[in-house]
């Protein structure tokens, strides 16, 4: 049965935005019926320069004129996959309305471009294979409770994914959790001391496959 109640919505991870670091999740809606992408400006963080653009856009709230606009990069939609990584820059405009229940509104210039059909006939949305269904928009999952290993993702080095590519899924060897210690730098040494240990405590996060698992957040002291 058809709930109208229920929309394609979803948590987008965005590494860069305007060329600057933002790590920051956001609560989408992926919108096939929207021509272009736009961003909630109390959704960018405080300072950012934005690009200055002119365009009359229609939208959930109608018609408007915007000015501005960002880029985004670096992106990853962890309910599909936490290991897909769309690199392509991507153009959002910038709309001063805190009317709209989302950060960011993906719209078919974003969709098309990586692939994304938003099934209205059944309620789901697939992208390269995997398959999540509409929701109420306060079902979507805290931002702040995503699984670590999603930014752990956005952070890693590597080749990132043009969205108009084969998008694969990323190939995992079974690595040695001293060795993974070690190489964050960030940390001090007592603190990847506290981190070996605790990779060892779970050795499947280490065995060249992934498993869906939860990580309560905690903070090295």
């Amino acid at each position: 049965m058809i709930d109208d109640a229920l929309t394609p919505c979803t948590i987008m991870l965005v590494n860069r935005l305007q060329d600057q670091p933002f790590r920051r999740p956001l609560r989408v809606l992926m919108d096939s019926g929207s021509r272009c992408s736009v961003i909630k400006w109390s959704s960018l963080p405080i300072g950012t320069k934005t690009s200055e653009v002119s365009r009359a856009i229609v939208g959930l709230t109608g018609s408007g004129q915007v000015t501005e606009e960002v880029a985004l990069e670096d992106m990853i939609l962890p309910e599909f996959s936490r290991t897909l990584r769309i690199n392509d820059r991507f153009r959002c405009y910038v709309m001063d309305n805190n009317d709209i229940p989302y950060d960011v509104i993906l719209g078919r210039d974003f969709l098309m471009s990586v692939g994304i059909d938003v099934l209205h006939s059944t309620q789901e949305v697939l992208w390269m294979g995997s398959k999540i269904p509409f929701r109420r928009r306060d079902e979507v999952i805290d931002p702040f409770d995503l699984n670590t290993l999603c930014f752990e993702t956005l952070a890693a080095d590597g080749d990132g994914i043009e969205p108009t590519s084969s998008i694969l899924d990323a190939k995992y060897e079974a690595v040695d959790t001293a060795d993974v210690a070690a190489q964050q730098k960030h940390l001090s040494q007592t603190q990847r001391d506290d981190l070996a240990a605790l990779l060892r405590k779970f050795p499947r996060l280490s065995m060249g496959y992934c498993v869906p698992i939860r990580i309560a957040r905690c903070i090295l002291s």
